[in-house]
């Protein structure tokens, strides 16, 4: 609702309106969290909370894609420095 929002959190939920396998059973998918900073700086996201102890983990860096992508594993409500371009972050299987 701001229009000079710098940035966007965009959460995909891999369980919802699942399609069916032929055998009837839910076909699932990974969450996916895609953390956007449009700004020039980088910018502190907050982990939104999504399900009962969901735990997230980068899977690419698109401001540095040449750089080892951190192993550190976020929770709701930590906080994240997002570089000014896309981040993609799953759940922990």
């Amino acid at each position: 609702q701001d229009p000079d929002a710098r940035g966007v959190a965009l959460y995909l939920d891999g369980a919802d309106a699942p399609d069916r396998a032929v055998d009837g059973s839910d076909l699932l998918d990974d969450d996916f969290l895609l953390l956007v900073n449009a700004w020039w700086e980088p910018l502190r996201f907050v982990v939104p909370a999504t399900r009962t102890g969901q735990v997230w983990v980068a899977e690419i860096d698109t401001f540095d894609p040449g750089a080892a992508v951190s192993a550190e594993k976020l929770i709701a409500a930590e906080t994240v420095l997002v570089g000014p371009v896309p981040c993609w972050f799953s759940t922990v299987p």
